[in-house]
């Protein structure tokens, strides 16, 4: 399913794009960035990704990947992509919703659940519309959104198994209106912090857990400062590259093809590899001591209710309903 998926890819992802411009080689090369380690899986396969464009286009297109969030902070590099950079940035759909709100839907909570339903999302026309204003107005072009982390769960100091024991708890999340959104649909109280202050935040009584996938839970020693952690599988999180839509007009057709089959490609085996990783961390953590309220413990149809207010409260529902009926999800 996934090679004939690729096969098609690149015609449904090119609808905003215009002409190829002129053929300066200089505005091949394309500096990337995202916020991983230079030993993150993530890096590893956009390294691979940059290679296989490399070889596709016999040197044509050249991709630097710079980890660790060396090209700077986030919203400044996108707002230079926006002016026309020859840079990309490794983000997720709450940022995208920031300009364009209604991207922010593949973030809410329980939006899709699995690989393949992030597979049919790519030719679901209504998000495929969005994107496009995106492009339109903002200059951002997504060249994927096939990077998938996998799920998030909720790693508290305390057991819950319905949107109602969730309450009292303060769980960190992102600063993003769907992310804080998505954790108080819960039934738990959304307190925005940083990244990187989620341990202390946690070891310090300021907040009572965070949502996070496992291999971030993991590699932070969540378990050191939570006994439990809540398989809620609430948001299946989509990552996204996005690239300067001025810069990827000035590149042949052919080469914009090559640029994102192999993004494609790439995100695939990301998120084959994320799978695996987040199920290798959970048992990591289930050694380390770390209680686990599995699903099936939990009132998993409560919290697939409760979570309708995310959508509600930043007037996504319709959205939301237009996706599902065009990639199948009842």
């Amino acid at each position: 399913m996934k090679k004939v998926f690729l096969a098609g890819l690149f015609v449904l992802l090119c609808f905003p794009l215009m002409a190829g411009g002129g053929r300066a080689r200089e505005g091949y090369t394309l500096r990337f960035g995202h916020v991983f380690s230079p030993v993150h899986i993530g890096h590893i396969l956009m390294e691979e990704w940059a290679e296989n464009v490399r070889a596709a286009t016999n040197g044509a297109v050249n991709i630097e990947i710079f980890p660790s969030a060396q090209l700077g902070v986030e919203e400044d590099v996108l707002e230079q992509i926006r002016a026309g950079a020859n840079m990309g940035w490794f983000t997720d759909f709450a940022r995208l919703g920031s300009y364009v709100r209604e991207l922010s839907v593949p973030n809410a909570p329980f939006f899709v659940s699995n690989i393949d339903e992030a597979i049919r999302l790519q030719e679901a026309p209504t998000l495929r519309r969005y994107l496009g204003e995106l492009t339109n107005r903002f200059g951002f072009y997504v060249i994927s959104y096939l990077w998938i982390q996998g799920e998030r769960q909720v790693f508290a100091n305390r057991p819950a198994r319905s949107p109602a024991e969730m309450s009292g708890l303060l769980i960190r999340s992102p600063p993003a209106p769907i992310w804080v959104e998505s954790v108080n649909s819960l039934g738990a109280t959304a307190t925005p912090l940083a990244y990187g202050e989620i341990y202390t935040a946690i070891a310090g009584g300021v907040v009572d857990g965070a949502e996070l996938p496992f291999v971030s839970a993991r590699n932070m020693r969540l378990q050191e400062v939570v006994p439990y952690v809540i398989q809620t599988g609430h948001i299946f999180q989509l990552n996204t590259m996005v690239v300067s839509q001025a810069w990827l007009n000035r590149l042949p057709a052919e080469y914009r093809r090559i640029l994102i089959e192999e993004a494609n490609r790439s995100g695939l085996a990301f998120s084959d590899a994320m799978l695996r990783q987040n199920m290798e961390a959970m048992e990591e953590m289930l050694r380390d001591g770390i209680t686990l309220i599995p699903r099936d413990q939990l009132d998993m149809a409560a919290f697939r209710a409760a979570s309708a207010q995310a959508y509600e409260r930043l007037d996504l529902l319709q959205v939301r309903n237009a996706i599902h009926a065009e990639i199948g999800i009842r």
